[in-house]
């Protein structure tokens, strides 16, 4: 029996739909209606109560139980309103790290308050199970001993390095620089490459 050929430009189609159907079935984002229509964003929190805050330059914007977004930035003034990073306590109380005004708090049901710190360029807040925190900055790391309510400038091996990231795990503390990773084991004390 002679072996029966399919034209190249069958076997081509067939290749061709075989991916497309698979990528229809690939999960995806989909983009919210953020605060007037879509602005842009620098962080994201997530409440305790599982409403959705987001920080942009403009201030923090809630989503309350699927409502449409509200302006939640009582006492955010000037260089306070832009947030660049949340990090929220067990007690309910929420850290903001804002460009240029250093680091706001916002106690459960309060408003927002600046935390007695050196103004700075915060770009990442990481906590640990206790009350100790750290905040990257333009200029290096804020530790503070006491769940936000002040903050100390560190040095990272005597220089004030951009910190872009930070992880913390009980006192260790990683942080993401512009001159590579650098770690602490003394709650960022002293610190090593």
């Amino acid at each position: 029996k002679p072996v029966r050929r399919f034209p190249s430009w069958i076997l081509l189609c067939v290749v061709a739909v075989i991916p497309a159907a698979r990528a229809q079935t690939i999960d995806s984002w989909t983009p919210l209606e953020g605060p007037w229509g879509g602005v842009e964003v620098h962080a994201v929190a997530m409440t305790s109560a599982g409403d959705l805050l987001v920080g942009t330059p403009g201030g923090v914007f809630a989503a309350i139980q699927g409502s449409p977004w509200l302006p939640e930035s009582d006492g955010l003034q000037g260089a306070a309103r832009d947030v660049r990073a949340f990090l929220g306590l067990g007690d309910g109380t929420l850290i903001a790290g804002t460009f240029g005004a250093g680091v706001m708090r916002r106690p459960p049901g309060g408003s927002w308050i600046p935390a007695d710190g050196p103004p700075s360029f915060v770009t990442a807040l990481a906590g640990s199970a206790g009350e100790s925190l750290c905040a990257g900055t333009a200029s290096g790391v804020l530790r503070s001993r006491d769940a936000g309510r002040t903050w100390m400038q560190l040095t990272i091996g005597g220089r004030l390095l951009p910190v872009r990231d930070l992880a913390i795990s009980g006192d260790t503390v990683h942080a993401a620089t512009s001159d590579g990773v650098y770690r602490s084991f003394d709650d960022g004390v002293t610190w090593e490459a």
